[in-house]
């Protein structure tokens, strides 16, 4: 089942998203450090076993299981992540902006 226009997230899912984001930016002061954290291969994209594994190594703990934060950060539905989902600006953001060239 493919669906071209993702589910709308309930509350409790957009406060994690929101809780999510501020922790990093807490913890890792920018979200290029946070990148860095996610993405051990440095092509500028995370998958979601490297996102469950970088939020293990933060030891960010949320009531919110962290692949539905994954799918509620893939706005694009690319089934990857990259700096621009991460921050709240991403709109008019390439999907390639943190990608190393």
């Amino acid at each position: 089942n493919f669906e071209l226009i993702p589910p709308k997230m309930d509350s409790d899912t957009q406060q994690a998203v929101s809780n999510v984001k501020a922790f990093l930016s807490r913890t890792c002061g920018t979200m290029q450090f946070a990148l860095k954290v996610f993405d051990p291969s440095g092509d500028g994209r995370f998958d979601r076993s490297e996102w469950e594994n970088g939020l293990k190594k933060l030891n960010y703990h949320s009531n919110i299981d962290p692949q539905a934060l994954f799918t509620a950060l893939d706005k694009r539905q690319h089934h990857t992540l990259t700096l621009s989902d991460l921050i709240d600006r991403f709109s008019g953001m390439s999907v390639f902006t943190g990608i190393p060239p």
